[in-house]
């Protein structure tokens, strides 16, 4: 029997998709992999840089303050002892330890030929975008210089020097009036007072000065942009520790805490 025209058009087989929308799919996805490996690669490297510091730790003992009781009405100050024989064993770069209260800085410090190679190392020379803290290439490895300037990484997991920017806040900046630093040769306690952002350009990082009028007169400088400070007189015998980070969304600012370098058994803790 002869079939009736309905006048319906014959079903048409799917149209394939075309070679530019299937190369657009593929440039897609080949995008979101690499940004997804990108992205798995910085976590893994933060995560083996911590695991970096964290070894080093084993060869450090860092105590808190201990406030006055009742037994004891003299309040103790923190203590920071360091085995820097194993550790330059690891590293012979390794020339000092620095440790903040309350904060995550409590790592070795290193000094290289210049100031690049430990912007992407950790202090144990592993190639890491952390980096390492640092001493300025051209300071004298002892702290022996008038102003020695240390360097470290803003990290956005608060690690390295992310937390020098609490100092921004005036009741922080109060309530943690020190921190400490530990050589080879003896400890130190690292009195703050200034802190705050400054152009990163040749004027505000010199570390050699004509003469003692030369070194205040560039402290005077960094304390005048200052966002906090105390009313700590710095003398032409005073040596100066100024420590660096960089300034979130602003690549020509640094963030600057800069403290007067104090024997330890010099130093009154209150």
């Amino acid at each position: 029997m002869r079939k009736l025209d309905t006048g319906k058009a014959p079903k048409q087989s799917r149209s394939k998709r075309s070679p530019l929308v299937t190369a657009l799919l593929c440039l897609l996805a080949c995008g979101m992999a690499f940004c997804a490996y990108q992205v798995g690669s910085i976590l893994l490297e933060r995560s083996r840089g911590r695991e970096l510091n964290r070894e080093m730790k084993q060869f450090i003992t860092f105590r808190p303050a201990a406030p006055a009781t009742e037994e004891d009405p003299e309040p103790a100050g923190p203590t920071l002892s360091v085995d820097f024989d194993a550790l330059q064993q690891k590293n012979a770069d390794i020339c000092a330890w620095i440790a903040f209260p309350d904060t995550e800085i409590n790592y070795p410090v290193v000094q290289g030929g210049d100031n690049a190679y430990y912007l992407s190392r950790t202090a144990s020379g592993d190639k890491n975008s952390c980096g390492a803290i640092f001493v300025d290439a051209v300071n004298a490895r002892d702290f022996s210089n008038a102003k020695t300037i240390v360097y470290g990484h803003r990290m956005n997991n608060g690690s390295m020097f992310a937390g020098l920017l609490k100092y921004r806040d005036a009741a922080y900046f109060a309530a943690h009036p020190y921190g400490l630093l530990a050589t080879p040769e003896q400890t130190y306690v690292l009195e703050v007072f200034a802190a705050g952002e400054v152009a990163d350009d040749l004027a505000n990082y010199r570390t050699s000065f004509a003469d003692a009028e030369d070194f205040l007169a560039d402290i005077r400088m960094l304390r005048g942009g200052a966002v906090q400070q105390t009313e700590l007189t710095i003398g032409a015998e005073d040596r100066v520790i100024m420590l660096s980070t960089c300034v979130k969304g602003d690549h020509s600012k640094r963030f600057v805490v800069l403290a007067r370098l104090v024997p330890y058994g010099d130093y009154v803790f209150a």
